[in-house]
């Protein structure tokens, strides 16, 4: 039997779609976030994903679009371009390793994990803005409820990582 290799289908192309569908999906998302306030920002998920997968090479694109992602949350929040990236690199060298070594149980490695990164990307805001002199933003009852879905997300997400 003759096969027609230019005829077979090509896995390449569907992981490059999906991969572009997400990119765009996660846009979208950050957009209905801004718009609908009852519908969390996943800040602490995509946050621990980072944690996670920050060196692996496998990983690289969702990495890419998760910091994207989060530059773009946090124009449109109202804080300072690039205070994540800081915070992350502060905390991924220095915080995250002993945060472990104190923490077992694994729902409260989560929350603690989820509740740094909350707590701490708006403390390195607020030093910004102290140095700059200006209000901050805001911070409402709602970041507890995102911290919450956040902390429930991670743990059921990333049970083998924690």
């Amino acid at each position: 039997m003759q096969t027609f290799p230019d005829l077979q289908r090509n896995s390449v192309n569907k992981r490059a779609l999906a991969k572009i569908f997400t990119a765009f999906a996660l846009i979208f998302y950050e957009a209905l976030t801004s718009i609908y306030t009852f519908l969390p920002s996943f800040f602490g998920l995509f946050f621990c994903y980072l944690l996670f997968f920050a060196e692996s090479k496998l990983r690289f694109y969702e990495t890419f679009y998760l910091f994207i992602y989060l530059t773009i949350y946090e124009i449109d929040k109202g804080f300072y371009l690039f205070s994540f990236l800081i915070f992350f690199i502060i905390y991924y060298n220095f915080i995250a390793e002993e945060i472990k070594k104190f923490i077992y149980c694994k729902w409260c490695l989560a929350f603690a994990y989820v509740f740094t990164g909350y707590v701490g990307y708006y403390a390195i805001n607020a030093v910004i803005f102290f140095i700059l002199n200006q209000p901050l933003p805001a911070i409402g009852y709602l970041y507890i409820i995102y911290i919450i879905i956040d902390t429930v997300l991670v743990k059921k997400l990333f049970e083998h990582y924690l």
